[in-house]
């Protein structure tokens, strides 16, 4: 059994021009092949889009390089929104017919071009070593198994963190030696590394359909087209640090549903650390609010009352930590953004200096059964 980490052969694979148009308005949540075209220009500068991952998905990451291009093209609001004005001149730079033309992209596609020749040259030159009787083989190697798909665990520990969170494999067997020379996925593949030593994650669920080549000795081919929908996921960021109010929002929590159908968040767990160095505090009651929107008109989603710790934090560096979960009932469409918000209420004071509170959205889980990634952090200081 063979096994490849996606993207193994990426040398060998055949430049792609894309029609190099971007025709709607693109933001956070929009995926397919204008959101890969988008991406694609954006990595080509690193000022712009320093992560440079092209992944077909309109994550936080793309929605901040496009908010750099709108600046650095006065294009006002800076919003992050592909809208006409920007996408006119997006496809002005796309097209070469404004002054930045893809210079970059057509000289690293030359460059890729003149190593597939020569690893073309490397492959001819061990096939003519090769025996008369390999040498008149035509016939092409035929899959056995696979190819098959496995995943890793979902992680934030991933090089794309929540945006791409689980890697992806395949195993696969021919009746006779041979070796990958092509794959591709569409959707794309978020790639860490180059050529052997290439792996892949996925940034969503799927479904995906890929392709994988294979060649004998005797330079036969053979492929197998094959599709897989990877495990589906949450996606949970936010944070924000901030001064004590005696009304007070704590932060926004984005939510992005990477399943390949609509979900019901169902829990949202979060870790509650406080060192409220004041005696009114002690054993004291506030509201926690989680809302369907960010701003006090949006939807009250559920109240939970929280009670503090009867103990003092003490010593300095120690915290009283709680669990706090909250059940919400909100329904997200596949590949959809939802950003709810934290907030709270007369909590107890007076606050003295070196008070501290943190709650962090560890967890996020859906119905059907569907676990989150990444998490929404926030602090609040005296």
């Amino acid at each position: 059994m063979k096994k490849l980490l996606l993207g193994a052969a990426l040398f060998l694979l055949p430049v792609t021009v894309f029609a190099d148009s971007v025709t709607k308005d693109l933001r956070l949540g929009s995926k397919g092949a204008e959101v890969t075209i988008l991406q694609t220009f954006l990595a080509e500068d690193a000022t712009l889009y320093p992560e440079a991952i092209v992944t077909g998905y309109f994550g936080l990451k793309t929605q901040a390089a496009v908010k750099r291009f709108q600046k650095r093209e006065s294009i006002t609001p800076a919003s992050g929104i592909v809208g006409p004005k920007t996408r006119a001149r997006l496809n002005q730079l796309i097209s070469g017919t404004a002054d930045g033309s893809r210079t970059n992209i057509t000289s690293l596609q030359a460059q890729l071009q003149a190593l597939q020749r020569v690893l073309q040259v490397l492959i001819s030159a061990s096939s003519s070593q090769a025996t008369s009787s390999v040498s008149q083989d035509t016939t092409p190697p035929r899959f056995i198994s696979g190819p098959a798909v496995t995943f890793g665990t979902i992680s934030t520990s991933s090089p794309f963190g929540a945006q791409a969170p689980i890697q992806v494999s395949i195993d696969w067997k021919t009746d006779e030696p041979s070796a990958p020379t092509g794959f591709g996925c569409n959707p794309l593949l978020a790639q860490s590394g180059f050529g052997l030593q290439a792996l892949y994650y996925a940034g969503h669920a799927g479904p995906h359909q890929c392709v994988l080549q294979v060649k004998d000795a005797a330079g036969n081919k053979a492929s197998a087209s094959f599709s897989f929908a990877a495990p589906s996921w949450f996606s949970v960021s936010g944070s924000s640090t901030a001064a004590f109010y005696d009304a007070q929002k704590i932060g926004d929590v984005v939510i992005v549903n990477n399943a390949t159908t609509s979900q019901i968040i169902y829990k949202v767990n979060i870790n509650l650390d406080e060192a409220l160095n004041d005696t009114n505090a002690r054993g004291a009651k506030f509201n926690l609010y989680l809302r369907n929107g960010t701003t006090t008109y949006d939807t009250v989603l559920t109240k939970t009352e929280v009670t503090l710790a009867g103990r003092d934090p003490y010593p300095i560096g120690t915290f009283n930590s709680q669990i706090i979960t909250m059940y919400a009932g909100l329904a997200v469409a596949s590949g959809e953004t939802k950003t709810l918000s934290l907030w709270y209420d007369a909590l107890p004071g007076p606050r003295y200096a070196g008070s501290y509170m943190r709650l962090t959205v560890y967890s996020v889980l859906g119905l059907p059964d569907q676990a989150s990634v990444g998490n929404a952090t926030f602090s609040f200081l005296q």
